[in-house]
């Protein structure tokens, strides 16, 4: 007997993903539904009947409560398979590529290795920046979600389709060096990293020099980034 959906539980980060539960439920009025930011929360919003899914939480489902589960969950990932990992549009921006894109997979306990259900990709401007960038990622994701969205909340399960994840995954650890930028940094390297990672609160370029560490706080009008968002400076 198949199993069937009796609610749908949404880990989120913030009010980003709003939308994305907003067009989601949309298309299953009847069925009871939760938001969980924290794992308390998720804990208790989970029945093994539940359908979770996952977008912009930093939270790393543990794999107790995948086990409980009847039915997959989902994570819409804010980029390509071939950028598993974090921060998928910096690396991106990094290697200059040109294109790029959103995916939709079946979890697994290890981050973006499970079964890909649907990828959007879109072609990549030669200077676009990476508030722009995360901008496209979002619709790109709005998209995927009309898509497949009545599968993804009415289906048990979806079929995978031919993708695969790239082998590499990319950590905090690497974001952390890309944004240490090497004593004999030239310029040409200075803008390609600028242009990735932007400027923001919680991450900046930064040098060491003669025993003291400079971190980037530029004073013109370029943009401020927290999580793809522009800021305000003070």
């Amino acid at each position: 007997m198949a199993v069937e959906i009796e609610k749908l539980v949404f880990l989120v980060g913030g009010t980003e993903a709003t939308p994305v539960i907003e067009i989601l439920s949309a298309l299953a009025p009847d069925t009871p539904l939760e938001i969980a930011t924290n794992l308390e929360e998720l804990q208790q919003a989970l029945t093994p009947n539940s359908r979770l899914i996952t977008f912009g939480s930093p939270l790393i489902v543990p794999k107790e409560l995948l086990d409980m589960l009847n039915i997959p969950a989902y994570n819409i990932h804010p980029g390509p398979p071939e950028h598993p990992g974090i921060f998928p549009s910096v690396f991106a921006l990094y290697a200059q590529e040109e294109e790029f894109g959103t995916t939709i997979h079946e979890m697994s306990p290890r981050v973006d290795e499970g079964p890909i259900v649907s990828v959007d990709r879109f072609s990549v401007s030669k200077n676009i920046h990476r508030l722009a960038l995360d901008t496209q990622s979002f619709l790109s994701v709005l998209s995927l979600c009309r898509e497949i969205g009545h599968d993804l909340v009415t289906k048990p399960r979806l079929s995978p389709i031919d993708e695969t994840w790239a082998n590499k995954k990319h950590t905090k650890k690497e974001f952390n060096a890309l944004c240490k930028l090497p004593d004999d940094v030239n310029p040409e390297e200075f803008q390609r990293r600028y242009h990735a990672i932007g400027e923001g609160p919680d991450h900046a370029l930064e040098i060491n020099l003669f025993g003291h560490r400079f971190v980037l706080n530029n004073q013109q009008t370029h943009e401020i980034l927290r999580a793809g968002q522009s800021l305000e400076r003070n």
